[in-house]
């Protein structure tokens, strides 16, 4: 009973970490034949685990969003990590018996952690940008800039562009983008300037040829309550000022 939980569990790491597996190769790394996983995965889909065959020949894949607790690392790392199935079976001799296993929950992870990532991003922006933006009646040109920004934000990704407010503009500058706000019918980013060394606020309508850049940062020093008490508004020069006024008889 041990060895089929054990085996059962494998299964369903084995199908989030590759969509579309197909029974044979799932026979293959759990050492058993077609016809028991088959019986698996009539044992699973009694216990209402979310596995569906996507047809003959496509394999096996979930159908919701059951999953194993994402990893937080970054892109790089996930990546670097994912060559080591090109070695594997180089090195497989001296590896603990215990790592293939080890290996396929943390690829299942990721693969599940990308996917909601792409989600959240298509979510935003779908409702970003067909929703607010067209009720605000900004202008629908620069809602082609959102998906990019979404994007770093949360991959927590610097990006570059260009910028101009008030008929002044700045070419190329680094943003570390923090948070994206809405106010004042308009969408407003706050982030870390590179070039000014300080963190501020930016309109999305007033940004151009936004890219994003393959530079890493981290926010968890950024308050935005802090933040937004010591200014009036998002615009970018209304800093609270003390002044006296001066009343006539």
């Amino acid at each position: 009973m041990t060895d089929r939980l054990i085996r059962l569990m494998r299964i369903i790491t084995l199908v989030q970490a590759k969509p579309g597996i197909l029974a044979r190769e799932l026979a293959e790394r759990c050492g058993n034949s077609e016809r028991t996983i088959y019986r698996d995965m009539d044992a699973l889909s009694a216990m209402h685990i979310p596995i569906t065959h996507l047809g003959h020949g496509k394999g096996y894949a979930f159908i919701g969003n059951f999953a194993l607790y994402p990893l937080d690392w970054s892109e790089e790392e996930a990546a670097a990590f994912s060559q080591l199935r090109y070695i594997m079976e180089d090195i497989k001799p001296v590896l603990p018996i215990d790592f293939e296993g080890a290996y396929e929950k943390v690829v299942a992870a990721e693969y599940k952690r990308k996917a909601e990532r792409e989600e959240t991003i298509e979510r935003a922006r779908r409702e970003a940008g067909t929703s607010w933006l067209e009720r605000s009646g900004a202008q629908m040109e620069h809602q082609s800039f959102l998906t990019p920004i979404l994007e770093s934000l949360l991959k927590q990704r610097s990006i570059q562009a260009n910028y101009c407010e008030n008929a002044v503009e700045e070419k190329e500058i680094t943003i570390d983008p923090y948070c994206l706000v809405p106010l004042e019918n308009r969408f407003h980013l706050i982030g870390f300037c590179h070039h000014q060394g300080v963190i501020r606020t930016y309109h999305i309508n007033d940004f151009s040829n936004v890219k994003p850049l393959n530079r890493c940062f981290s926010k968890e020093s950024f308050d935005l309550q802090a933040f937004m008490k010591q200014k009036w508004s998002l615009d970018r020069d209304s800093l609270q000022v003390e002044f006296k006024v001066k009343f006539s008889e």
